[in-house]
């Protein structure tokens, strides 16, 4: 999130991909282990409107951000995973406005996904 922070406004809207936190491990059988990987998706945008009609703008882009939010849920959520690539995907949808980002003019939404795959031990 500091990151995501101290990006330039110019780089605004943007998808933010990102590891969050630490893999976890747990046994599947005596030959593999389910190993989940946390990553975060974050939609990162200026809230800043300057001019007239500010009230419209505000909510003409609040709808639009919801709609890159759903967008981006539905494309996890109903996505058909392969063996080779992750065995499972598990949304966890973070809250729709990060407060804290927002009294820094900027917009914070996402999701984390939690990207499990079967592995063999070694």
């Amino acid at each position: 999130a500091v990151e995501i922070a101290r990006m330039n406004s110019r780089h605004l809207p943007a998808v933010v991909i990102a590891p969050f936190g630490a893999e976890t491990v747990t046994p599947h059988s005596n030959l593999r282990d389910d190993i989940t990987y946390p990553v975060l998706v974050a939609i990162v945008a200026s809230t800043k409107i300057e001019g007239e009609n500010v009230n419209e703008k505000q909510l003409a882009d609040f709808d639009q951000r919801l709609g890159w939010r759903q967008t981006i849920r539905q494309a996890f959520s109903q996505s058909r995973l392969t063996q080779s690539l992750v065995h499972t995907i598990a949304v966890q949808p973070l809250p729709i406005v990060d407060v804290t980002a927002f009294a820094r003019d900027l917009y914070v939404s996402g999701f984390l996904l939690r990207l499990t795959n079967r592995e063999a031990r070694t």
